[in-house]
């Protein structure tokens, strides 16, 4: 079958298809409007995809996500920035009361006479966007409703998949302050979004040993004598399928390995009985659904294949690297999104398709919602557990592990909703989404307080106008939450500033800044926040949070090109990737390095910069853990790609002295393009006096001292 023909054939399947809301061409102009400029080749496979996908209408969403994080090693956001590649266009007919009055304060904090399992009564409402459910019949409802309002039968999935993106270190750590282990031990750690919340990589050192994921395994190297070497490989053994490993940590002699893996099973159906497994009397109420079912019941054999995804926590002894010992294992339902490490807890989260076909009166009977509801450790989520919003059927799921304790699950949260990104301070986790309508842009956010215990605390929820466009734009400190947002679908665009407290009440803002454009890249530090927004000059405005009910802008430059990545290099400079533009017209001249002096906020001037014109794009602007910013051996490492007709991959290595940008290394790692060697799987670190450029297959040493001279590599 050529292609002319395949296309053909998928119309003609695909006929009867409806088109869900989100995916209307206007809802999908909407979303575009605020997107960032799209990688070419991405661009080209995404359209292809989206071709399929609503000819076909028989690709889930989550297999999408699955596919996604394969391609860009589960934490990347790919070429849309911070995860922003779909978002949830909202139901128009979506009631007032659902949205939080942002210029008032009516965040709502009633409790109800339900004990939680720390002793204390959680909230009745979160908000006016979320309550508890009061029992599984109320979680079924909010299901149900949802498919009746979108009115599709296919799996489509109104999720934004990554995630979050999925993210860098903020709130008031300074680049060569991104661990004191590190300082102490000489050796680089993960660049982090919150200081003191361990993220996980695909690439982690301990400062003797270097561990990298490699699909299903991971790979161990020896680099205790500079050069890397092999020395010991761990593969699960699961009785599941294991489809990846996705990302890891490690910590106090312990590997802990995030897996995905996936059960399928196929079942025979029996005509005799209804599909509750139960004989059909025949007396049941004749209604719609029913009624489908009994034409169901006269095919005699029907088949089932049932395909279910858990999110694996695994721990394995690494006293001795050479022979790693298993410990434990922890399941979660759902794809794998993000992770969180916080002393000894981590914080695992899982997204999953929430939707069921029986019938309200089996859902609801006891013992069935295992049938159709998530599961942590092979236990259902109780109903006490899970917030519900007017309508929803994606659920977020939040466990805390206490990796000091045998792995045991602590606590579980569910939040029902269609979509939510993250964002995790030492104290909170933050739930955002976008709604997009006529109306404007919304963020809704909620907060979970993650208490010293390892329990998790629903909060206070509140929404404000706009859409958070940066993983940096919103960050806790003082007790306080700054949130820079954009609004893009209004003309012209404009950006906002709000400071909410901890019980999500509103107590500051700045409205109405930079006509016309939208916020690229944001940092906070202390009091003070900086974040740039674009149309043909790239401003960089200081903002002063001195005052939480008054946050006021201090100070705003203006030079050629934005960033799309800031990193403080210490208290009085601010390093900037991005981008090189012409003022004319907007066009892009080549990948820019910016050295901002922050040391007056009245008077921020741009002291340094260095535009490479041969390279169009750096994975590090996009993803954060792909680029190595350290002061301490003055060090910017990051990975740049032609996009000529061999879509050449070049490491590159700058210092920062004098008041210039120096280049220190340049290496060719590839002249064609691939998946699995392209700037997103490859990630810097150093040990002692060497760096190391590691990707799933293979480990390539230079030593800092002798002018980054290659001094070895291993392939495995």
């Amino acid at each position: 079958m050529n292609d002319q023909e395949m296309l053909d054939k998928l119309k003609e399947s695909a006929g009867d298809i409806r088109i869900p809301q989100a995916l209307e061409p206007e809802q999908i102009k909407k979303q575009l409007q605020g997107r960032r400029r799209i990688k070419k080749k991405w661009y080209r496979l995404a359209a292809t995809a989206a071709c399929l996908c609503l000819l076909a209408g028989s690709i889930s969403y989550q297999s999408y996500v699955s596919n996604s994080h394969n391609q860009y090693d589960m934490q990347n956001r790919g070429p849309f920035k911070n995860g922003q590649a779909s978002r949830t266009v909202s139901d128009d007919n979506r009631q007032a009361s659902d949205w939080e009055d942002t210029d008032g304060n009516s965040t709502d904090t009633v409790k109800e006479n339900i004990t939680d399992t720390d002793g204390e009564k959680p909230l009745k409402k979160l908000g006016k966007m979320y309550t508890l459910a009061s029992d599984y019949g109320e979680v079924y409802d909010v299901l149900k409703k949802t498919k009746a309002v979108y009115s599709v039968e296919k799996d489509w999935d109104l999720t934004d998949g990554a995630v979050s993106r999925e993210e860098e270190k903020s709130a008031g750590a300074f680049a060569q302050d991104d661990a004191g282990q590190a300082q102490a031990e000489d050796y680089s750690v993960t660049n982090l979004q919150t200081d003191g919340v361990d993220e996980s990589d695909i690439v982690k050192t301990d400062g003797s040993y270097i561990y990298v994921v490699q699909e299903e395994q991971v790979k161990i190297l020896d680099v205790n004598n500079q050069i890397p070497e092999l020395i010991a490989s761990i593969r699960p053994e699961l009785e599941t399928e294991l489809v990846q490993i996705c990302e890891m940590f490690v910590s106090d002699q312990i590997l802990t390995l995030i897996i995905q893996t996936e059960k399928t099973s196929m079942e025979k159906g029996d005509g005799s009985k209804n599909k509750n497994g139960e004989k059909d009397s025949g007396s049941e109420e004749i209604t719609e659904e029913n009624n489908e079912a009994k034409k169901m019941q006269a095919v005699d054999d029907v088949y089932c294949i049932d395909t279910t995804v858990e999110t694996g926590i695994l721990t394995y002894d690494i006293s001795s690297p050479e022979k790693p010992v298993f410990q434990k294992l922890v399941s979660q339902d759902g794809w794998y999104q993000t992770s969180r490490k916080i002393d000894n807890y981590l914080y695992l989260f899982t997204t999953q398709s929430l939707r069921t076909e029986l019938s309200r009166k089996y859902a609801v009977t006891q013992g069935m919602e295992r049938e159709w509801l998530p599961h942590v450790n092979g236990q259902t989520i109780r109903a006490d557990c899970i917030y519900l919003p007017s309508q929803g059927n994606q659920g977020m799921i939040l466990s805390s592990i206490d990796l000091a304790d045998d792995s045991r699950v602590v606590d579980t949260k569910l939040l029902v909703d269609q979509f939510v990104e993250l964002y995790v301070s030492r104290n909170s986790v933050y739930m955002y989404r976008t709604d997009y309508t006529d109306k404007g842009d919304r963020t809704r956010i909620a907060r979970f307080v993650l208490n010293s215990n390892g329990m998790i605390q629903a909060k206070a929820a509140a929404s404000v106008k706009g859409s958070i466009q940066d993983t940096f734009a919103i960050c806790e400190a003082d007790g306080y939450l700054r949130v820079l947002t954009s609004v893009i679908n209004s003309e012209p665009r404009e950006n906002h500033v709000y400071v909410l407290d901890e019980d999500m009440k509103i107590t500051g803002r700045i409205t109405g800044l930079a006509k016309g454009e939208s916020i690229y890249s944001a940092r906070f530090t202390g009091k003070t926040g900086y974040f740039v927004t674009y149309r043909n000059t790239d401003p960089l405005f200081t903002v002063d949070f001195s005052n939480p009910e008054k946050p006021e802008v201090k100070g705003k430059l203006k030079v050629t090109g934005f960033s799309e990545y800031l990193h403080f290099w210490n208290n009085s400079l601010l390093l900037g990737v991005g981008y090189e533009t012409n003022p004319q017209d907007g066009s892009q001249t080549g990948v820019k390095l910016s050295m901002f002096d922050i040391s007056n906020p009245l008077k921020v001037r741009e002291k340094a910069r260095i535009v490479l014109e041969d390279a169009d794009e750096s994975a590090g602007m996009y993803q954060y853990k792909c680029i190595l910013v350290d002061k301490k051996k003055n060090i910017i490492a990051l990975t740049t790609e032609n996009y000529d007709e061999n879509d050449q991959l070049d490491y590159r290595v700058f210092s920062y002295k004098n008041g210039k940008f120096v280049s220190r290394l340049k290496r060719t790692l590839s002249r064609k393009y691939s998946y699995r060697n392209n700037g997103y799987t490859w990630r810097s670190l150093y040990v002692g006096n060497i760096l190391y450029l590691v990707n799933a297959r293979k480990t390539i040493a230079f030593d800092i001292n002798n002018g980054y001279k290659e001094i070895g590599k291993v392939k495995y």
